[in-house]
């Protein structure tokens, strides 16, 4: 949070993370976290969304569902990423939308030219 300048953050923390907006498993996943930016909004006045996923997440497999290919499943978190920006975009546009990949060594920032390509 403090590479973002953030002091006091409104956490919606779900395992899957971006999964229940890109991915749902059912529709209340989605419908769940679009109310929690909703209130964040509401309540707080919240004008940015920094969605975060991590390597070897096991909701997704871990790093064992891509071979232990660490590209692969950087490159499948960027989709998934992309894919629940435009999901939170569609129903607020004015929203700031980051995307964040954590590694075991790194913080990777997927850009939205990044997603352009998606």
């Amino acid at each position: 949070m403090r590479r973002y300048s953030i002091v006091h953050p409104d956490l919606v923390i779900i395992a899957g993370g971006s999964l229940a907006l890109s991915s749902p498993r059912t529709d209340f996943d989605r419908a769940f976290v679009l109310e929690q930016v909703r209130l964040a909004i509401r309540l707080h006045q919240a004008g940015r969304v920094i969605l975060t996923s991590h390597s070897d997440c096991a909701t997704y497999g871990g790093l064992a569902a891509f071979d232990g290919d660490h590209q692969r499943e950087m490159a499948y978190h960027c989709i998934e990423l992309c894919r629940a920006s435009a999901v939170i975009r569609k129903q607020f546009p004015w929203l700031l939308i980051e995307r964040v990949f954590l590694t075991f060594d790194s913080v990777l920032s997927i850009g939205d030219e990044e997603c352009a390509e998606h």
